[in-house]
């Protein structure tokens, strides 16, 4: 399974701008197998979850990657939401059909960049926060008693010059059923023929990032290391 639908159940929405030499992908060739134009995107479809997908040229300008190599000239944007199927007249490709048909597009090895943000949802009664801030909120006293109780209710970290490519990551409660909430925005790449690993390899990343502000009392990597952009 391309997307692990059903198999990890704290991710709940996860973009993907994966940038991509047509040197090294014969893009043509996907976008002839799905139809896809510019301006619209092409759709897959699972029990479980639902892609939007566009493919796109991208503007001049765009860096070599550092590792060397041709300039990226094709965007890939990835909008994967935990939805069931519709059912209806139209029977969209799976993400599996999409992964074996990039596979068979790909020309020879080369590396992808890409900017991820995955948003994970934890049950509360399964998992606490391993910041103090956000554990035991403080309760504010300004503005005064007008405004009524006024208590923490979430935090944005952002990361600057980070080694290892993870830029912001931000955190809430849901009051009312009790969920902690995980928004994390970081770099990563993969060669051009690890990408049918795509999503395993970045909600792995994820739960690694997620692990260092969430204890659920399973061990992870100690050390996430990101991908350069």
């Amino acid at each position: 399974m391309s997307v692990p639908c059903g198999q990890n159940d704290h991710w709940r929405r996860i973009r993907i701008h994966l940038l991509v030499a047509s040197q090294h992908i014969d893009v043509a060739a996907i976008r002839g197998r799905f139809g896809a134009a510019e301006t619209t995107p092409v759709i897959l479809a699972d029990n479980e979850c639902r892609t939007e997908l566009f493919i796109t040229s991208l503007p001049e300008g765009v860096p070599a990657p550092t590792s060397g190599g041709p300039k990226p000239d094709i965007g890939l944007y990835f909008h994967t939401e935990r939805k069931p199927r519709v059912k209806d007249h139209s029977t969209p490709p799976s993400h599996d059909d999409f992964f074996v048909a990039l596979s068979d597009a790909i020309r020879e090895a080369g590396p992808c960049l890409m900017g991820v943000s995955v948003e994970l949802i934890y049950p509360e009664s399964e998992a606490r926060w391993r910041i103090p801030l956000l554990a035991q909120p403080p309760q504010l006293t300004e503005p005064q008693s007008a405004l009524g109780k006024i208590e923490l209710a979430g935090m944005t970290l952002r990361f600057t010059e980070s080694p290892v490519n993870i830029f912001e990551a931000s955190f809430n409660r849901t009051p009312d059923v009790g969920h902690l909430l995980v928004a994390l925005s970081f770099g990563f790449s993969l060669d051009t023929r690890e990408l049918a690993d795509l999503y395993p390899r970045v909600l792995e990343q994820a739960e690694n990032w997620s692990s260092l502000f969430v204890d659920t009392g399973v061990v992870t990597k100690s050390a996430p290391t990101g991908g350069g952009v």
